[in-house]
């Protein structure tokens, strides 16, 4: 007998669907043919499927010739009351089960089969580190099946909302938002709100550009807003494959304090520049950020570390950067863009799970300073990114600089949520490390405000909302 199988709940699958066919609509979508135990079950399911796809009828008659057809009628057999071939469908016709439970037959199938499955996968994992393989390699191929796993387990209908569900959750989002609770955080930088209105939960952004351009620098200064500039502080997580948290926060000190990072390694700082210094020491030192600085890092590890920082308050983690991340040694022999893509899905689910958004840092191709476009404003694309790696993120920036870098731009290169194909002018205050809006794109008073006439609304919503309750 094998662990998690119930010969019952698979013919109770089988008859729930000869005996009513519309129950073959309820199923469809919880059910496959792998998920049976019993291999001839699984062939059974299908010739349910070839006679649907057809558009065919699933009586005895019809079921009896597809099976012949493709030579599973023989090896159809229930063990447990000994039938064969076609008694053992007329078995199926005849089983008293209740018409009414057909999802939860299938359910309860699945369960089973994400039992054996995850069984098998954890034998797998001990029996690979039993054998002298490295443990991380162990859980990399553990996390790749407990993922196939989870996929197919977890895919429940219930994750399908009619519009009516959707409507009403959409109004008490947009309720949240209009007083200031809603899923989008502003970041208070204008060269990103701009774009995306903020940061917003399940979303995952690409902050891109070439050495030296100002990736961790952008990164650090959205920290630094996030974290002590705005008004509401919020606790943000920084997961840095590049730098250990002692320079990851000397960034943010070089961000308030203008002295240089280098002179902070060496210990060179001025008397009127100590008492700003201990100033920000003190002001740093409570805010609301976690730092990990691990060397290397699977995708399992960063999903267990994204978990602790959203179970920690974070709302958002930024990741220095995709190059960094240890891929799986099965994708190693595959393209690079197969890779980073992948890695980007993977990273925008984790967001997803854990109700956070996340920042990722990837380098873009160094083709586009080659040739005639070397020292030119050259108008990124998305192509630019390097080796893909933003099929899985909702929106892509790019930094650029012109030659001297005396102006700098932030490029919004794709956008799901919004504008994109714009860049917009930032300041960047090389000695601190910081990224600042510029007058430039964004006069001195300039705001997006939500109108008189939109507020003075906004007492309807109520109404609105009573009329839409069943």
């Amino acid at each position: 007998m094998t662990v998690s199988y119930d010969e019952n709940i698979e013919i109770s699958v089988l008859a729930s669907v000869v005996q009513r066919n519309e129950n073959f609509s309820v199923v469809e979508d919880i059910v496959e043919d792998k998920v049976f135990w019993w291999r001839p079950f699984g062939y059974c399911w299908k010739a349910f499927v070839n006679l649907h796809n057809e558009e065919l009828s699933i009586d005895k008659i019809s079921l009896l010739n597809e099976m012949k057809r493709n030579n599973w009628l023989d090896s159809f057999t229930i063990s447990s009351v000994g039938l064969v071939g076609e008694p053992a469908i007329d078995f199926l016709f005849d089983f008293k089960i209740n018409m009414d439970n057909a999802e939860t037959y299938a359910y309860s199938l699945l369960e089973a089969y994400g039992a054996r499955k995850s069984i098998e996968a954890l034998d797998n994992a001990k029996q690979a580190i039993l054998k002298g393989s490295r443990v991380s390699d162990a859980w990399v191929n553990l996390d790749i099946e407990s993922g196939k796993i989870t996929s197919m387990v977890g895919a429940k209908s219930n994750t399908i909302s009619t519009a009516f569900d959707a409507v009403q959750e959409s109004l008490i989002e947009t309720q949240k938002a209009m007083e200031g609770l809603g899923v989008i955080t502003p970041t208070g930088l204008r060269y990103i709100d701009y774009f995306t209105g903020g940061l917003a939960r399940k979303r995952a952004y690409m902050i891109s550009g070439g050495t030296g351009d100002g990736k961790s620098s952008m990164l650090s200064s959205i920290i630094n807003q996030m974290t002590i500039e705005n008004k509401k502080k919020y606790k943000m997580g920084w997961i840095s494959l590049e730098m250990d948290k002692r320079e990851c926060i000397n960034r943010i000190i070089s961000n308030q304090t203008g002295i240089p990072a280098l002179r902070l390694d060496m210990g060179k700082i001025n008397t009127d520049e100590f008492v700003e210094y201990q100033k920000w020491l003190n002001i740093i030192k409570d805010a609301q950020i976690l730092i990990d600085d691990s060397s290397e890092l699977t995708f399992p590890l960063l999903k267990t570390k994204m978990r602790k920082m959203a179970e920690a308050g974070c709302i958002s983690v930024g990741i220095d950067q995709l190059e960094l991340l240890t891929f799986p040694p099965a994708m190693m022999s595959m393209a690079e863009h197969t890779r980073f893509n992948w890695g980007s899905y993977r990273i925008k689910a984790y967001a997803k799970e854990f109700n956070i958004n996340a920042l990722i840092l990837h380098q873009i191709s160094r083709d586009i300073n080659k040739g005639q476009n070397r020292g030119k404003d050259v108008k990124p694309v998305v192509q630019d990114i390097a080796s893909g790696g933003d099929r899985g993120v909702d929106t892509v920036f790019i930094i650029r600089h012109n030659q001297d870098r005396t102006e700098s731009y932030n490029n919004c290169v794709k956008n799901r949520q919004g504008i994109s194909g714009r860049r917009v002018a930032m300041n960047y205050i090389g000695e601190r490390m910081r990224f600042e809006d510029a007058k430039e794109s964004f006069p001195e008073g300039f705001e997006e405000q939500v109108p008189d006439e939109v507020m003075e609304e906004y007492e309807g919503f109520e109404e609105f909302e009573q009329e839409i309750t069943p």
